[in-house]
C-alpha cells in the first residue's frame, strides 16, 4: 500500500485516551501502583479493539509475528496453572498490543493521533530517562539491581527505586534500539521542516543516551550503543551484507590483536567513573588474556550461561520440552533453541524472516534504510545476548516512526507498507 497524504481521520477520544494509559503504565514509578484490575480491562478492551479493526491479512500477520510466544503460552498449558497461563497470555496481549496500534494508525493514516501516540511515547522514555540519571546520583547501582529477580522480589528498595521513576534493563534497552533512528535524525535533518533546532535535539538527545547508559552501568548495552552510533558512517548502499561483513572484518581485527585490545579495555577500565563498568572492562581484559577474572563480576557467569544453554542444544538436539533440564537463561534465543529444538529454531528463522520482510525490506533505498539494518542486527544481538526479544518494539517503534516523520519531511516520500 502507498500512502501520499495525512489523513483527516483520527481514532476515537476515548481509544485514544486508552492508549496513552497503555503508554503511561510503562512509567516505573506508576506502573506498579496502577490498579491491576483497572489495567488488565485496559489490555483486554484495547486488544479486543483493535484486533477487530485490523483487516484479516493483519491478522494473520500478527499470529505469524508472535508465534515464538504463542508457542511458550501452549507448552505453558501442559506445565503450569491456569493463572500463570493467564498471566503469559495477558504478557502477549500486552506485546502485541503495541503492534496493532502502529498497523491501525499506519493503514488508516490517522496522522494526528499516530504522533501524539508516538510522541507521548518518546516522551516517557526521555524523562524516564532523566529522573533516572537524577535517581542514580543517590542510589548508584539502583538499574542494575532492578535487572536482578532476586532484588526485585526481596528487597524493600525496589518500590524505593520504582517510586523515583528509576529505569532497569528495558530502558537501557530500548535506549540502545533508538540510537539509530536518532542518528538518522541527524544525519538528515536538513530534510526535515525545523531542521536546525531538529540537528540540536538530536545531538543533544545521542551525548545523553550514551551518558544515561553509563550511568546505569550495563556493559553490553554501552558496546552495543557504540555499535548503534557507527550508523553515522552508512550510506544509502548500505545492506544487511555489508554490515555483517564489517562486523566481522572488526571481530577477526580484534581477535588478531587481542593483546592491544585487552590493554585497551584495562585502559579504559582506569577513566570510566563507574566502577561496575570498570570492574567488566577490566575482567574482560583479563579473560581476554586468560588471566582469572575478578569474584564480583559476572563476565564468567554470563559466560556460563551461555555455554550452559548451548550444551543444552548439543544434549537434547530435538529440545528439552517437559524435561527438567535447565538452560542457562541468559538468552533468548538459546534457550528458546534449548527447549523446543529443530521447531524453536525454525521459528526464530521465521520470526527473523518476518521482521526483515515487514520493517526493513519496504524501506529499502530510501535514506533511512542502512540505520534499520542496524537496528536489526541489534535486535538479534539483544536477543542473542540478553533473555529479552524486543518484537514489540519493532513492529511498534519502526512503521509508526516513518510515517510521523515522513509527514515533516520538505518533501514527502511514498511509503510503502
Amino acid at each position: 500500500m502507498i500512502t501520499r497524504t495525512i489523513s483527516e481521520g483520527k481514532i476515537p477520544f476515548v481509544v485514544l485516551a486508552l492508549m496513552l494509559t497503555f503508554i503511561f503504565h510503562d512509567f516505573p514509578r506508576y506502573g506498579v501502583m496502577f490498579p491491576s484490575s483497572v489495567y488488565a480491562l485496559i489490555i483486554v478492551i484495547l486488544a479486543i479493539y483493535l484486533f477487530n479493526k485490523i483487516m484479516p491479512k493483519e491478522r494473520k500477520f500478527l499470529l505469524c509475528l508472535f508465534s515464538v510466544f504463542i508457542l511458550e503460552i501452549v507448552i505453558s498449558g501442559f506445565t503450569n496453572s491456569f493463572y500463570l497461563v493467564l498471566q503469559d497470555f495477558s504478557s502477549l496481549l500486552q506485546k502485541m498490543i503495541p503492534a496493532m496500534m502502529a498497523m491501525l494508525l499506519v493503514r488508516k493514516r490517522y496522522f494526528n493521533s499516530a504522533k501524539i501516540i508516538f510522541g507521548f511515547y518518546i516522551l516517557r522514555i526521555i524523562i524516564t530517562m532523566i529522573t533516572t540519571v537524577i535517581g542514580l546520583q543517590t542510589f548508584p547501582g539502583a538499574s542494575r539491581d532492578m535487572g536482578n529477580g532476586e532484588f526485585v522480589a526481596n528487597d524493600p528498595l525496589y518500590k524505593v527505586y520504582l517510586s523515583l521513576n528509576i529505569g532497569g534493563f528495558d530502558l537501557a534497552y530500548t535506549i540502545v534500539l533508538l540510537i539509530p533512528i536518532i542518528c538518522y535524525l541527524f544525519r538528515y535533518s536538513s530534510e526535515f521542516k525545523k531542521s536546525k533546532p531538529l540537528k540540536l535535539m538530536a545531538s543533544l538527545l545521542l551525548v545523553f543516551s550514551m551518558y544515561c547508559i553509563l550511568q546505569m552501568e550495563y556493559t553490553t548495552a554501552l558496546l552495543f550503543s557504540i555499535l548503534a552510533l557507527t550508523s553515522l558512517f552508512t550510506t544509502e548502499k548500505t545492506n544487511i551484507l555489508k554490515y555483517l561483513i564489517f562486523v566481522f572484518m572488526v571481530g577477526i581485527i580484534l581477535y588478531l590483536s587481542k593483546g592491544f585490545l585487552a590493554q585497551g579495555l584495562e585502559y579504559m577500565s582506569t577513566i570510566v567513573e563507574s566502577k561496575e563498568i570498570a570492574v567488566r572492562f577490566s575482567d574482560m581484559a583479563s579473560s581476554i588474556s586468560g588471566q582469572a577474572t575478578s569474584e564480583i563480576s559476572d563476565v564468567d557467569a554470563r559466560q556460563n550461561a551461555y555455554m550452559r544453554s548451548i550444551n543444552a542444544i548439543i544434549s537434547n538436539p530435538l529440545g528439552i520440552w517437559l524435561a527438567s533440564s535447565k538452560t542457562g537463561g541468559h538468552s533468548f534465543i538459546f534457550d528458546y533453541i534449548a527447549n523446543y529444538g529443530p521447531i524453536g529454531l525454525m521459528l526464530i528463522i521465521y520470526m527473523l524472516r518476518i521482521v526483515y520482510k515487514a520493517f526493513l525490506k519496504p524501506y529499502s533505498g530510501k535514506q533511512i534504510y542502512p540505520f534499520l539494518v542496524l537496528e536489526y542486527i541489534l535486535f538479534i544481538a539483544t536477543a542473542t545476548m540478553n533473555p529479552h526479544l524486543y518484537l514489540d518494539y519493532m513492529a511498534f517503534v519502526i512503521p509508526l516512526f516513518y510515517y510521523v516523520s515522513n509527514n515533516y519531511k520538505k518533501t514527502k516520500n511514498a511509503l510503502y507498507l
